[in-house]
């Protein structure tokens, strides 16, 4: 982001993303990035395209600044990636834990490949991150489909529906 900002500042033309991009490293660099931050509207398209960008820049600090300011944690880009996808794909584990403490849906599917955040983090050869997300993911499904049963030798199954 210092080379968007830079750029910025010798007068290139920027999309509005990489502009309020831009304008929070700024902020950061002075000390301001929580008030800024504080400034933007969290429910416009450009903060959840900022949100997901910066996933994948691994600007953490600029990304959990727009989570305070209210910027939706499954804030979708317009090939349905989140932050969380992103966050996967670098094989950011602490990026990818504030996220999910934060509410971070590890159901959402992008909407190029149908990929989960565990898919994405395999595909960005991260297997044991990719694992341990495929993990989480099957104990969540697990718990919201409900009750267990015990099956033979203490193996523990999902009810089907019948």
């Amino acid at each position: 982001l210092a080379m968007v900002a830079a750029l910025a500042r010798g007068g290139a033309t920027l999309d509005a993303t990489y502009q309020l991009l831009a304008e929070l490293h700024e902020a950061r660099e002075q000390g301001r990035l929580a008030a800024v931050a504080q400034e933007v509207d969290a429910a416009a398209n450009t903060s959840a395209l900022a949100l997901v960008e910066s996933a994948m820049l691994g600007a953490t600090e600029i990304l959990l600044a727009l989570l305070d300011a209210g910027v939706d944690v499954d804030a979708r880009r317009g090939d349905g990636a989140t932050a969380l996808h992103q966050a996967a794909f670098g094989g950011d584990a602490e990026l990818v834990d504030a996220l999910l403490e934060r509410g971070a849906d590890l159901r959402l599917r992008d909407g190029v490949f149908d990929g989960t955040a565990a898919g994405w983090a395999y595909a960005g050869g991260h297997e044991e991150l990719g694992q341990a997300l495929q993990q989480r993911l099957a104990a969540l499904e697990i718990r919201r489909s409900g009750s267990l049963r015990r099956g033979g030798f203490g193996q523990v199954q999902r009810n089907s529906a019948a």
